[in-house]
């Protein structure tokens, strides 16, 4: 694989932990597809993104929704909260059913940017239609140390 390649799909820490990436698509429009489960776009590569690394998909999301959808993690009619989502592909994926089951209400939130917001907004909105009825899914801002007492 190339430095270009590389950098055009996001994943270049996830080849490190697995032979293939198979099921993880990209072109240069900053667009992921895991599969045909979840497809997510990438934040600007500018502002709080760029410094708090959230225009990154990193192999622990990678992971954890790998664990979802194996059933190794359970999240069938519970409430996830994520902090720090960045592309938020273990609650997108998650809100899908894949796994054990949906959990009832999924809070995704990262650092209260514009761009950061924005982002998890058009993420949220782009797998809607691929969501279980009855799952909720929310976009919250938050700023890691606050008080949590929103977000639950």
């Amino acid at each position: 694989m190339t430095s270009k390649e590389e950098q055009a799909d996001g994943l270049g820490d996830c080849r490190f932990l697995y032979d293939d990436c198979e099921g993880f698509d990209s072109n240069e429009s900053d667009v992921i597809a895991y599969g045909d489960s979840v497809q997510l776009w990438i934040a600007p590569k500018e502002g709080k993104a760029a410094t708090l690394l959230a225009d990154q998909l990193f192999s622990p999301a990678l992971l954890l929704a790998e664990a979802i959808e194996r059933g190794v993690v359970l999240v069938a009619g519970k409430t996830i909260v994520e902090l720090g989502a960045g592309t938020a592909l273990p609650s997108l994926l998650a809100a899908t059913g894949k796994g054990d089951g949906p959990p009832v209400l999924v809070t995704i939130t990262d650092y209260p940017d514009p761009l950061l917001m924005e982002n998890l907004t058009r993420n949220i909105k782009g797998n809607q239609s691929k969501f279980v009825e009855g799952c909720r899914v929310e976009c919250v801002g938050y700023e890691w140390g606050k008080d949590v007492t929103h977000l639950l």
